[in-house]
């Protein structure tokens, strides 16, 4: 194969030649040869390798291998010979391409692991490379072990297969001669935590951080404003989630008066909560009048308005009346309007709420006494917020140390964020734990695991590392980060023109940007290594064709995703994708689900994932529990599981339910999957609340389409399933998600729970008979119950 490098290595030799007279017989070939390269190298280029790759498909040797090639547990063995498949077309093109840089876009369960140990056994057998030229890159231990184990297994060599990492550690060794010690709190998140929390405190003794500190948390409950939702119902389950609470411990009424509270309490200004207005008259049409603030020292109220800069109100706002009431409000001041300070959610959301109160307020002589020192931080403590303070502080400096981003970086893209004050307060705060951070690692001599991968980038791009690696394979290359391509592009870099890239990845199960992974790598992977071909691995060998339709008809719905069409394992006609509502004090959907899945299997074995969008499970109770449901059929004299399902993979938690979380199981599969908690709340399916946006700073852009990485999560949770997904969604609330593919998709069925009026124990659910459609008892052949649809 002739990769571009080399091409234009040979194009530079080109030197231009006198006509000849007379060119005859296979010089004249040669010579229209010649012409036709010199006039469209790249298109000979493609031709000669399209050549290559064909003959070497039907090479024996090379047939023999690809259809004997070692077995991979993640996919089944062919029915019909109960041996391991043979590498698919796709594939076999995939291993044997040698582009400078390829790019292996894959469908979920297409056998990645497979192309993977195939391409390093290929490069060794085939004699284009030795074993110590070869480096495969994994993200996890694991996956570095099985990878190494199963090229052995192939090829009896060894190959470099190493974790991000291990190679960052590896390569500083080799320069520095030594192997660079790792700090104990660089490994430990609680030591790490906890030296953090201590930072805090010392530093709280200077005089300006702890004025910072004071400013910081007066914005500790910053979040959405009113005018960002569409109705009230979103509105008002935000506020009951949020639970706004000021730092005097009262519950207020957003988190806007939550934010003007905290910034009255930490300046020293005694204030009320929604007194009653002393003179205001009243009326039997309406509530007595009680200002949103009132300074009791000064005789000042305080109205906060939900305006935008027009003076407009929320959608769900009736405007005529908030309008007639706002002006009522603002006529009890007459004659005193030094009285009545106003504030407006537009300014909380532009930035300017707190600077425009605090000028307000001084012109009418409030003086501002800020509380420093103990009393606040005490407040913080009791609070909870030093806790949650130390952690963003943990969280932002890991994502700086590896974005290399420096701090005028940063304070340019804070200008940008959606709450700049809140921002640049951070920000300021942030800069001294930094700094205290990098002294601490500098005076021990010792390094993070960040520094493993950025200086061995820096050592390899100042040439310092000598490179032995010719090919570089990469793995799950979705879940690359920036400062991860720095070092792979410094290794290829010092290679070319004889230097490889090979990844594979799949950016529809992006799902790790919260942990600095960086889509728009693999996006735009020819703007960053050069000239790039991209191969797709369509063919999956574990969901049908209903979950495929269903799967990939939703992740497309933004097209900013990868453009594949997935061939399924294989074809049905009904759905396998189930809604199952639940919410009800009655409702048993995992009961429903079980039986529904004892009846599918019929004693055969199978294997069902429960997954979940958390780890705390936070979301059971609208499911029901499904240690209830295990104990249920334990009562009724059955096995541990349903009749047919031998495993059921979960994990207990602190609360002792069983759960796997989705991020937890990805690359994971069973013959059934369950969702539980598929509901639209903050803390629903997908997230409303997606972290502190103080981290927006420093990670990657987000993709600008609505709940992008929650819908690829979601995907990757409908994609673990061989034969049906079982979606439990609350009826009342139910997840926006669910709703889209109810509404969007025939291969969607929802399962509405019926009692059964015979047994009383099972329920109602869709058969199909000879004659169509209809309901019969989940508790068949016991029950025989049967009603029409």
């Amino acid at each position: 194969l002739v990769g571009k490098r080399h091409l234009a290595r040979g194009n530079e030799r080109v030197r231009p030649l006198h006509p000849l007279a007379v060119v005859a017989g296979e010089d004249r070939s040669i010579w229209q040869e010649a012409c036709k390269f010199i006039a469209d190298p790249e298109h000979v280029r493609a031709e000669w390798n399209e050549q290559f790759i064909t003959k070497e498909l039907e090479n024996e040797k090379w047939k023999k291998f690809f259809d004997t090639f070692e077995p991979d547990p993640a996919i089944e063995p062919d029915p019909a010979t109960g041996k391991a498949r043979p590498l698919t077309d796709e594939q076999r093109r995939a291993v044997i391409t040698d582009e400078d840089n390829t790019l292996v876009v894959a469908a979920a369960g297409s056998g990645k692991t497979t192309v993977v140990t195939a391409k390093v056994a290929y490069l060794l057998e085939a004699g284009l490379a030795n074993p110590e030229e070869v480096l495969a890159l994994c993200f996890t231990k694991e996956a570095a072990n099985e990878l190494r184990d199963r090229v052995r297994d192939r090829v009896g060599k060894d190959v470099t297969v190493k974790t991000f990492h291990s190679l960052g550690r590896e390569v500083i060794k080799k320069v520095d001669k030594k192997k660079p010690p790792v700090a104990k709190i660089a490994v430990d998140e609680i030591k790490m935590l906890e030296w953090v929390k201590k930072v805090v405190q010392d530093e709280a003794q200077h005089p300006a951080f702890a004025m910072e500190m004071t400013r910081w948390a007066s914005y500790l409950t910053t979040t959405r404003t009113i005018l960002d939702f569409p109705d009230l119902a979103s509105y008002e389950r935000y506020v009951r989630e949020v639970e706004p609470r000021t730092l005097k411990g009262e519950l207020v009424r957003s988190c806007e008066e939550c934010e003007i509270g905290n910034f009255l309490y930490l300046n020293g200004i005694n204030y009320e909560y929604e007194a009653r207005h002393p003179t205001a008259p009243t009326a039997s049409d309406r509530e007595p009048y009680q200002p949103d603030f009132f300074l009791k020292d000064y005789d000042i109220f305080i109205e906060h308005w939900a305006l935008d800069e027009h003076g407009r109100t929320p959608p769900f706002i009736d405007q005529a009346k908030y309008t007639k009431d706002m002006e009522w409000k603002r006529a009890q001041y007459d004659g005193e309007k030094r009285k009545l300070v106003e504030t407006y959610s537009y300014e909380k959301r532009n930035g300017t709420l707190l600077r425009k109160l605090e000028d307000n307020l001084k012109n009418r002589g409030v003086r501002f006494q800020p509380r420093v020192g103990e009393d606040p931080l005490q407040r913080l403590r009791e609070l909870g917020q030093i806790d949650r303070f130390s952690k963003l502080l943990c969280t932002f400096l890991g994502h700086v140390k590896s974005s290399q981003h420096s701090m005028e970086w940063l304070h340019e893209r804070a200008a940008s964020s959606p709450d700049v004050e809140r921002a640049r307060s951070f920000l300021i705060l942030f800069e001294r734990v930094y700094e205290r951070y990098n002294q601490y690692l500098e005076e021990r001599g010792e390094i993070d695991f960040h520094d493993m991968v950025n200086k061995a980038a820096e050592y390899a791009t100042s040439g310092r590392f000598n490179s032995p690696y010719r090919f570089i394979v990469v793995d799950e290359f979705q879940d690359i980060s920036r400062s991860l391509a720095r070092l792979v592009l410094a290794l290829v870099n010092q290679r070319k023109p004889e230097a490889r890239l090979f990844c594979v990845g799949d950016d529809w199960q992006a799902i790790y940007r919260f942990a600095g992974a960086d889509l728009s790598v693999m996006q735009s992977m020819e703007e960053i290594f050069g000239h790039t071909k991209r191969l797709f691995l369509a063919k999956t060998f574990r969901f049908n064709s209903a979950i495929a339709q269903v799967s990939s008809k939703f992740i497309l719905k933004n097209e900013a995703q990868i453009k594949k069409q997935v061939v399924p394992a294989s074809v049905v006609s009904e759905p396998c994708v189930f809604v199952i509502p639940a919410g009800s004090p009655s409702s048993r959907p995992l009961r429903t689900i079980f039986r529904i899945i004892a009846e599918k299997v019929k004693g055969s074995r199978c294997e069902v994932l429960v997954l979940s969008r958390y780890s705390q499970f936070k979301t059971m109770s609208t499911a029901g529990y499904l240690n209830e449901e295990l104990n249920w059929w334990k009562e009724q004299g059955k096995s541990e599981y349903p009749n047919g399902i031998v495993r059921c993979d979960t994990r207990k938690n602190h609360r002792g339910e069983v759960v796997r979380t989705i991020h937890s199981v990805k690359g994971l599969e069973a013959d059934f999957v369950i969702v539980v908690g598929l509901c639209h709340r903050l803390y629903g399916f997908p997230c409303e609340i997606m972290g502190d946006p103080i981290i927006d700073i420093v990670l990657a852009k987000s993709d600008p389409f609505p709940h992008a990485e929650e819908r690829r999560l979601f995907y990757v949770a409908l994609t673990r399933a061989k034969k049906a997904v079982f979606l439990v969604t609350d009826s009342k609330n139910p997840s926006t998600f669910v709703s889209e593919l109810e509404s969007e998709d025939h291969l969607v069925q929802r399962i509405d729970e019926a009692q059964c009026s015979e047994c009383r124990e099972g329920v109602l659910v869709p058969r199909k008979g000879p004659h169509g459609e209809f309901l019969g008892c989940s508790n068949y052949p016991a029950c025989r119950n049967t009603k029409p649809i």
